[in-house]
């Protein structure tokens, strides 16, 4: 089973529900063990068990607890016991499952192929792909029956049952990843430009839209800029008596693709290297 967890600001933290488990009844044991070593005595046996539940509860710490997948409104980030992936939504191009759930990142600069990026919190096992051909035939058997009456679930609520945790939380997090790329290719991408223009102390002054005249020795400038990701300049100049020329160009980009960054947990390799070298130098010494 797994555990998705809603936060505010629409953030959501999957994770095993069974490592949360498995973490705070070994806590719990290591807690009341430290204790009746302490009681017990200080002899070296002592100290070897002692550095040895605490080297256990890192490693349980870092591969347990700690991994897991969180998804808010700046993307998705995959925690694993080593290193931690920060996905932003424009670099998602799909989630699924895989023996793990897999987020898709778009290619690096000069890679031809997508990036994936495996998830040690949310995983499956054999069984769910075994019920896959059943579930494929069931399915199909329901299609044909008439329709459901209120005895029977709904095809959606029985698909629901059917699929595993980690289908659900690679469907929900694949879906999510939908939603928000076509959220940010709805937004607003341009505005109206404008641009102003200043005569010298013979003319009073003049303004127009991309482009502007001066008169006499007089020169203007303008700039025009837009809302959006999309930005456009413009300049005027006016030079001899009644003549004048101006310019105006504009130049948009958007941020299709983002960036993935990826860091070591150092919090969690020190949690597990740690108390295992010390281990190690307890018992040689």
């Amino acid at each position: 089973m797994f555990s998705p967890q809603q936060q505010p600001s629409d953030r959501q933290v999957f994770r095993s529900a069974g490592s949360v488990v498995l973490w705070w009844v070994w806590l719990v044991f290591a807690v009341a063990s430290l204790a009746a070593v302490a009681i017990g005595g200080r002899s070296h046996s002592s100290a070897v068990v002692a550095v040895l539940l605490v080297a256990i509860t890192g490693v349980i710490y870092g591969c347990a607890l700690r991994p897991r997948i969180v998804a808010d409104a700046n993307g998705i980030s995959v925690l694993n016991p080593l290193r931690e992936h920060a996905v932003p939504w424009a670099a998602v191009t799909k989630v699924d499952l895989v023996n793990a759930v897999r987020v898709h990142c778009t290619p690096a600069p000069g890679a031809s192929r997508d990036k994936i990026i495996y998830s040690w919190a949310v995983q499956s096992s054999a069984r769910p792909k075994l019920r896959s051909p059943s579930r494929a035939r069931r399915t199909a058997q329901q299609a044909a029956r008439p329709p459901a009456g209120y005895g029977s679930l709904p095809p959606q609520a029985q698909d629901a049952l059917d699929r595993s945790a980690a289908e659900f939380v690679a469907k929900q997090l694949d879906e999510r990843a939908a939603r928000e790329r076509e959220r940010a290719a709805a937004g607003p991408t341009s505005g109206g430009p404008s641009a102003t223009a200043s005569g010298g102390p013979s003319s009073p002054s003049a303004s127009a839209s991309g482009s502007a005249s001066g008169t006499g020795s007089a020169s203007g400038t303008g700039s025009a800029s837009g809302t959006g990701s999309a930005s456009g300049t413009g300049s005027a100049s006016g030079t001899g008596s009644a003549s004048g020329s101006g310019s105006a160009s504009g130049s948009g980009s958007a941020s299709g693709t983002g960036t993935v960054q990826v860091t070591w947990a150092w919090a969690q390799i020190a949690a597990m290297v740690i108390p295992t070298l010390a281990l190690v130098i307890v018992v040689l010494a």
